[in-house]
């Protein structure tokens, strides 16, 4: 017995009919007569009262197809699962992330995302960049999103998403506070406030590399 069977049976079944079952798959009626008679000799029981009016199931026939087009729509869901799973539209992935992503475009992005791919779980996880490297690298996560230059991600293949502005809080009597853009050349000998977790450090490289400022 395959799905083959149950196809025919359940297409019987909702016909009322041998020869309107094998209408619907194309088939020769003796063909499908002869793949139903097979179950039943294999189960050892009648599932269908013929007559020259058609087919009409018996009680245990009944209880058959009730179980056949479960074994049915259960098979469909599977290939339906794998297909999805194939194709990258369903399943489970865990991000790591900054918790100063948690805003901005990065909110946006997985919203975005979320709607577009409702079948994809995403597990968001807040780490600092060594257990986001660790992670990646272990497996325990599929992807991360950070900050800063590519260059510290040397041994994973990374991808550029978007760019931000960065923002520069002065005090309002401050020479330059009232300067709509700040150039790094202008914060030379400027005192700066930055965290010591990340992205802190993404900072203090950002400052080097553009103004060739202190890290400190």
């Amino acid at each position: 017995m395959d799905l083959r069977h149950l196809r025919y049976i359940v297409a019987a079944a909702r016909n009322g009919s041998f020869s309107a079952a094998a209408n619907e798959f194309n088939a020769r009626q003796p063909i499908v007569s002869k793949r139903i008679k097979e179950v039943e000799d294999e189960l050892g029981v009648r599932l269908f009262e013929r007559s020259t009016a058609g087919a009409r199931l018996t009680l245990l026939g009944e209880d058959f197809v009730v179980d056949a087009r479960r074994v049915l729509d259960e098979t469909e869901h599977m290939a339906r699962h794998a297909k999805a799973s194939r194709a990258g539209t369903l399943g489970h992935v865990v991000v790591g992330f900054y918790k100063s992503l948690s805003a901005g475009a990065f909110r946006a992005a997985v919203s975005c995302f979320r709607k577009q791919n409702p079948d994809i779980d995403i597990e968001l996880v807040e780490l600092p960049f060594a257990d986001i490297a660790a992670g990646v690298i272990s497996g325990a996560l599929d992807a991360a999103i950070v900050l800063g230059d590519a260059g510290k991600c040397a041994m994973f293949k990374t991808i550029g998403l978007w760019s931000e502005h960065l923002v520069i809080a002065l005090p309002k009597d401050h020479p330059l506070a009232d300067k709509p853009i700040v150039y790094w050349p202008d914060l030379r000998g400027e005192r700066f406030l930055v965290t010591v977790r990340d992205p802190g450090p993404d900072t203090r490289s950002t400052r080097r590399r553009n103004a060739g400022l202190p890290g400190r």
